[in-house]
Formats: C-alpha cells, structure tokens, sequence
C-alpha cells in the first residue's frame, strides 16, 4: 500500500477495498482482474497504481482490512463484559454468523488462503489472523478457569486449537456448500439441513466436550 492511498478519504479507501474484495473473493487472487476492480471501485487502472505497488500488495491490504475488520466486529465485541464461557463463546458465534451474512466475502478470502496455490500469501498472512484468533481463546480460556467454568487440567494450547478448528468449520459452512454438506452429513439429515443456530449448538456442545 502507497503512502498516497492513506491519504484518500475514508469513504473512498472504503469503496476501493470493498471492490477487491469483491472480486478476490468471487474470482480468486489468480483469476482476478485489476481492471475489473477499478471499474467496480469507479477509478482507473492508472489511479490503482498510484495507491499500490501492484496487484499482490491489493490484495494484501484487501486481506489485512478483513482481519482488522473481524477483530473489531466479532472478536473484540465479544470478549469483555459479563457472562460465563459459554454464554461469550455463544454470543461468538452468532456474531459470526451475522459477519458471514453480511461481509460473505472477507471470510471467503480466509477460506481461499488454505488452498495451496495461495501459499506464499499464507507466508505472510497466516501469522495475523491466527495470533488474533488463538490470543482470543486463550484468554476465553484463562477466564473460564479463574472462574471454575473450565477444568484447570485442560491444556489451553490444544483446547484453544481445536476450539478454533471447530469454529473455523461452523464458519466454512455458513457460506460453502461443501462445508455446509460436511456439516449436515455428520449432525443432520439428507432431507432437512441444519439451521444456523442448530449448527451454533453442535459447535457448542463439541467445545464443552473440550473443556471438560
């Protein structure tokens, strides 16, 4: 990202990440096009340009704007305040679901970040998004001990991994119909799929089991 880019009006900034993550996450980062981006952020190719070096560093701070996006949406709204584990874990994952809802395609650029193709981004942008994401459960899970919720046996490394990992699929399946299949094929039905907050419950029940 340019020096010239911070510069830019906030609603402008806002309007130019929005497209790229549009079309990043609808195309994927390889079949992407930076002229389709500048004509849904209404600029031109030329005033790209001058806001980032080239296309990998668009997407770059198109996947960085997502994770500070995520944390202040959903992570850091919901670790203070009342409530015991559970109930903060609870409120987590609904607030997942209503971010899924309506920024679909900031997760679906997490999603894209596993596949292999996407490895040296991973280099890059792994380390970000998983600090975030396991300093929040390990200190979820540090406050459910000091207050007798969760056994002081439990090993907080490998609670706060598999805790992550069933929420990672809880997400997936939001907006992926593989995930979404894989999630009703183990807890749900062929005829019926599983409501969100069915899927809430599972996912809690599973992390009780891990905290237990």
């Amino acid at each position: 990202m340019q020096s010239t880019f911070k510069k830019l009006p906030p609603e402008k900034q806002e309007k130019i990440i929005s497209a790229a993550t549009k079309i990043f996450a609808d195309k994927g980062y390889y079949q992407a096009n930076v002229a389709e981006i500048c004509t849904e952020a209404g600029i031109s190719n030329g005033a790209l340009y001058k806001y980032f070096k080239d296309k990998e560093s668009l997407y770059i701070s198109t996947f960085e704007h997502g994770i500070i996006d995520l944390k202040e949406k959903v992570f850091e709204r919901h670790l203070v305040g009342p409530g015991s584990t559970y109930e903060k874990l609870y409120i987590l994952l609904k607030g997942i679901a209503n971010y899924g809802h309506k920024d679909r395609r900031e997760i679906a650029l997490y999603f894209d970040l596993g596949s292999r193709a996407m490895n040296k981004f991973a280099a890059v942008l792994s380390v970000q998004i998983e600090d975030m994401a396991r300093n929040y459960y390990f200190e979820l899970i540090k406050e459910g001990k000091q207050n007798n919720e969760i056994d002081k046996s439990v090993n907080t490394e490998k609670a706060a991994y598999l805790i992550d990992n069933n929420i990672n699929i809880f997400a997936f399946s939001l907006f992926s119909e593989h995930y979404d299949k894989r999630f009703n094929n183990y807890f749900g039905s062929n005829s019926k799929k599983l409501s969100v907050e069915k899927k809430i419950q599972i996912t809690l029940e599973l992390t009780k089991k891990i905290l237990s």
